[in-house]
């Protein structure tokens, strides 16, 4: 036989012991900690083009994307914001487009031919206007101004230095040329706020610009800037961004007019870099890296901080941004441009058992493009996991996704999406500290005997 005595007062004090051992256990409970960025950038659709996609320029005024294919001969057109589905035009042009650059002012897309020094001027990339001809051996490079329609080529010749032409867009007989500050240059920008001319001289390692008719180059200093591409300038930065070897090694650099320059690179991970584009504001550049250029890097250019270091990608042939903040990336083969934005994540419940279904719901940053709210495609969640267990997304509408809550986290876990194009996002924690159902209590068989004793208020059973 077994007694048991139990008194009012060790009653109450094992109910008090009870809630000062559950509230230590609360209070020294280790937190979860994050371990995946809250925000990233991820592929959130596919545009499929009739033709392969080879060069990208973007109307800053309405972001319409303008699409050119070397082999096919084409200049197509993509409707603003668009961030799935089809080209909403083609253009045949007489020949193999090598570059283009649009005047947002009044429409015009400008498109360097591959071959001959010549220009075909058209109108909004669905007629054909007029050819622009240019007394020159080879075209390099080509800018232009949207606020006096100025257009600029440069182009190579055998003397020291190389020439640029500055023509009246709409009125091909109205041109002037200026000489440059060394050599090569591949690459011209326009700050269209300030009217000046930025251009980058890759033999000679030179930066340089010019404002005003006459159109005289200064050379940057703080150089030199070895084998300078790729630049652009941004109506936030007023300052160019361009690539070069720092060092041996490739990077980006930011300089102004005052010559001071800013430089990034991480000579660990890069080889080169390739398709280098800015926001209009210039405050964001995109950049490919790798032998096959695929690894997309998204570097801050006010700050000079990297944001994205390097996701895997398929081969990029080039890259454009919308002032929206999409990001059209062209793939080096194929007939699809990818569509990357910055994205956020968050689950419905901050609690959960194994077996519950869950929102996740993706908010992507811009919110809206052109107007129209930007909807994330089918593919842009790969897959989530709870403390390291997966889980499979299966589309729910638009921005949305179910996911059904796997077997074996316990406790406070991290939730983290795994993104197309390889990145990690963070949910959030959720709680599984109530996932394990306690089994019943076995009930206990009848006492033998049960006495009081009515002066010390106690009680004996007996089993």
């Amino acid at each position: 036989m077994m007694r048991a005595r139990v008194t009012t007062a060790g009653v109450a004090a094992l109910a008090t012991l009870a809630a000062a051992s559950l509230s230590f256990a609360a209070m020294t409970a280790p937190a979860a900690r994050a371990t995946a960025p809250t925000s990233a950038y991820a592929v959130i659709g596919t545009i499929s083009t009739p033709y392969a996609p080879h060069q990208l320029a973007i109307d800053t005024d309405d972001d319409t994307l303008y699409v050119g294919s070397y082999p096919s001969s084409q200049l197509m057109t993509v409707n603003p914001g668009t961030t799935s589905g089809t080209t909403s035009s083609s253009l045949a042009l007489p020949g193999q487009p090598a570059s283009l650059a649009v005047d947002s002012d009044d429409d015009t897309v400008y498109v360097r031919a591959n071959s001959g020094a010549k220009v075909w001027v058209t109108s909004a990339g669905r007629t054909l206007d007029d050819t622009v001809f240019v007394n020159a051996v080879t075209l390099q490079a080509m800018a232009v101004d949207s606020e006096d329609d100025t257009l600029y080529v440069s182009f190579s010749v055998t003397a020291p230095d190389d020439t640029l032409a500055a023509i009246n867009g709409r009125n091909t007989d109205d041109s002037r040329l200026a000489r440059l500050v060394g050599m090569n240059y591949f690459s011209l920008a326009v700050d269209q706020d300030h009217g000046t001319v930025w251009g980058a001289a890759y033999s000679s390692s030179t930066v340089s610009y010019a404002s005003g008719s006459l159109l005289q180059f200064t050379a940057v200093g703080g150089g030199p800037y070895p084998s300078p591409f790729g630049v652009g300038v941004g109506s936030f930065t007023h300052a160019a961004v361009f690539a070069e070897l720092v060092g041996g090694q490739p990077g980006v650099t930011k300089v102004g007019t005052n010559g001071t320059p800013e430089r990034w690179t991480n000579a660990s991970a890069l080889s080169r870099i390739r398709g280098l584009s800015l926001t209009p504001s210039g405050n964001r550049a995109v950049f490919t890296s790798g032998n096959s250029d695929d690894s997309l890097w998204i570097l801050d250019t006010t700050s000079m901080e990297l944001e994205v270091p390097g996701m895997t990608v398929a081969p990029v042939r080039t890259t454009a941004q919308a002032t929206s903040g999409l990001i059209y990336v062209a793939p080096k083969t194929g007939n699809t441009i990818s569509v990357f934005a910055e994205v956020q994540g968050s689950v419905s419940s901050a609690s959960a058992r194994p077996g519950d279904t869950l929102t996740l719901t993706v908010t992507p940053t811009p919110a809206t493009a052109a107007g129209h709210p930007v909807v994330v495609d089918d593919s842009t969640v790969s897959s989530v996991s709870f403390g390291g267990y997966s889980a499979t997304a299966t589309p729910a509408g638009a921005n949305t996704f179910n996911v059904v809550v796997p077997s074996g986290p316990t406790g406070q876990v991290e939730a983290v999406a795994t993104l197309n194009g390889g990145g990690t996002l963070s949910l959030g924690n959720v709680d599984f500290s109530g996932s394990a159902t306690p089994a019943p209590p076995t009930p206990a068989s009848p006492p033998l005997a049960v006495t009081a004793t009515a002066g010390d208020a106690s009680a004996s059973v007996s089993w």
